[in-house]
């Protein structure tokens, strides 16, 4: 199914009342195996999206992102790739970008500001290989780590992340190892707050 029909089902099936997952990957630097693991333990899912926060090192128009919505990462050279991509899903506004023009490395607080200026709740980036997550200033930031080189932390263990809408006002995020074990310690989940944002409950 192509992107749009995937799109509109999600939609429908959250407007049902039904959960919906968005799967968040980032910097596999060009091991394949480590995105198939990820897309086929999913994709028989209907109520699921895919995200690549960049550094694939694959084109574009790769089979591997048929249905993944991506960005490009500094070390992505096929110029088909946007920089950043906006969405919305379930009353909730989502910002996608691989992190590097907002310096995050040292920190979210650039990456918060651009995402408020898009008019997105949530950020999802990559770029550090670390996973991390934090509400700064009114924005959700979002790295669910690398599949493939992870550092930080958890540098022993490639990660990826899902993030479950309940509703416009009620999301969970659980990151995974790559046998799709859920990381102990590493289940939040937000309810959103008029001033600040979605926050920890």
């Amino acid at each position: 199914m192509g992107r749009m029909g995937r799109m509109a089902r999600i939609s429908e099936s959250l407007v049902r009342g039904e959960r919906m997952k968005i799967i968040i990957m980032s910097d596999n630097h060009g091991q394949k195996i480590a995105l198939q693991k990820v897309i086929e333990h999913y994709q028989s899912e209907s109520d699921v999206r895919f995200i690549h926060c960049g550094d694939s090192e694959f084109p574009y128009e790769d089979e591997v992102f048929q249905d993944c919505l991506r960005v490009t990462g500094n070390c992505d050279y096929d110029t088909n790739y946007p920089e950043v991509e906006v969405f919305e899903e379930g009353g909730i506004r989502f910002l996608v970008t691989h992190g590097h023009m907002q310096s995050v490395n040292s920190g979210v607080y650039r990456l918060a500001k651009f995402a408020k200026e898009q008019g997105a709740q949530v950020a999802f980036y990559g770029h550090t290989h670390k996973l991390y997550e934090e509400t700064y200033d009114g924005v959700l930031c979002i790295n669910s780590g690398s599949v493939s080189y992870p550092r930080g932390h958890f540098a022993m263990t490639p990660t990826y992340a899902v993030l479950t809408i309940h509703s416009e006002s009620e999301i969970e995020l659980q990151y995974f190892d790559m046998k799709h074990h859920p990381l102990e310690g590493l289940h939040y989940k937000y309810h959103l707050d008029a001033e600040r944002g979605f926050i920890h409950d």
